[in-house]
């Protein structure tokens, strides 16, 4: 297949092609001779021609997909001896982005790179710099610029951002955070530094937000806390893959989609999170922070002896918290005769349209055979039926 009225160039002998021929194809505009001239000179070794070449082609004014082709091959080609070039290159705005992701491309090649590099690329305009800056600063594991990061995590561009956090977990910056979180108030910084809590399990991380939970009486920050430790209760737990038990259970028919881990297990702190937040929990009396508890109960698959009763007294008297209460008794598998005629009375008052609550209490009943749900399923399927005829056969 070829364009109307265009004949295309006999495809070179690369193979047979002299040095300064190769780098003459590296600049071509069909990406498949570019690609091949490029592995050509790397086959053939680092020499004199080819690394003068490569630094003139980046460096000129040629076509920007030649002038990158050129960076990534003189890093493959002289590896950490390229360096030097390359932070020279790096001061071209177009070029940028690319010189950055060169200079941190192989974790083996990392002696020379310069931090302050990635640290100043941080506040470049260019979003795809910046991209970059935080990628290569994650590659280096240069901890002591973790508190550079941190106000990318309100970066404008949303995958800026999000590699902001990704940056953070993978430099462990407990300290810049905690900092953060030290305010006391609750601000789009300290959202996007729970992202991050959220996965550090630490124990200086668990110490602190419990003081400043009991510090701070702002309720957005309560929130916030309460987040963090509700996910850090458990962890992710190590992929045993010569365990055939695990993988039947990994790799059975309905996996289990709910998360947040796919295999959790507790760990040293969990014991002190769990106290904690039983604790503060059946001490609570403010609704939206009682919400919050809820929510998190339940998307954590959380369930602590002893909060069930506080839960349903809670949905009884406060209306607004029926739905989070009500979720979060048939998220624990733990039913008590008040628990359950509480969620079939909110599974009658909520629209069709909403039925979680019904199918979560419905399953639970299959899977327990309890004769305890019986008299509630069944006011639920009647009160279900005289609205929407055949709802009992849809529901089984």
């Amino acid at each position: 297949m070829s364009y109307p009225g265009l004949k295309a160039a006999a495809f070179p002998n690369l193979k047979k092609a002299s040095a300064e021929a190769l780098l003459w194809h590296l600049v071509a505009r069909s990406q498949v001779c570019r690609l091949n001239a490029q592995r050509e000179i790397l086959n053939r070794g680092s020499k004199p021609v080819f690394v003068a070449g490569l630094k003139k082609i980046a460096a000129g004014d040629g076509p920007l997909y030649a002038r990158v082709a050129a960076v990534f091959t003189l890093k493959q080609l002289e590896g950490e001896n390229s360096h030097d070039a390359l932070v020279q290159l790096a001061a071209q705005d177009e070029l940028r982005e690319f010189v950055l992701r060169a200079l941190a491309d192989r974790k083996t090649q990392l002696t020379g790179v310069p931090t302050k590099l990635f640290v100043d690329a941080l506040k470049d305009g260019n979003p795809r710099v910046r991209l970059q800056a935080l990628v290569g600063l994650a590659r280096l594991g240069k901890a002591e610029a973790a508190s550079t990061v941190v106000p990318l995590l309100v970066d404008r561009d949303p995958v800026v951002a999000h590699t902001a956090v990704k940056t953070l977990v993978a430099l462990r910056a407990v300290e810049p955070c905690l900092n953060v979180m030290a305010t006391g108030k609750s601000s789009p910084t300290v959202e996007g530094t729970v992202r991050v809590l959220k996965q550090l399990h630490d124990e200086k991380v668990i110490d602190t937000l419990i003081a400043s939970y009991a510090k701070h009486k702002d309720v957005s920050y309560r929130q916030q806390v309460l987040k963090i430790l509700f996910r850090l209760y458990y962890r992710e737990a190590p992929w045993e893959w010569q365990d055939t038990t695990i993988c039947k259970w990994w790799w059975a028919i309905k996996p289990d989609t709910r998360g947040p881990y796919y295999a959790r297990e507790t760990w040293s702190q969990s014991k002190k999170i769990g106290q904690f937040l039983k604790r503060e929990f059946l001490r609570e009396d403010d609704a939206a922070v009682l919400n919050t508890f809820m929510v998190q109960f339940q998307i954590n698959r959380l369930y602590l002896d002893g909060t069930l009763d506080k839960a349903v007294a809670v949905g009884e008297k406060n209306k607004d918290l029926h739905i989070s209460t009500a979720n979060f008794v048939v998220s624990t598998d733990a039913y008590t005769s008040a628990s359950v005629k509480f969620v079939a009375k909110v599974a009658q008052s909520i629209p069709f349209s909403d039925n979680s609550i019904v199918q979560g209490f419905y399953v639970s009943y299959l899977l327990t055979a309890d004769e305890g749900f019986e008299p509630a399923m069944e006011l639920i399927f009647a009160n279900a039926e005289s609205k929407k005829p055949g709802y009992r056969l849809a529901a089984c």
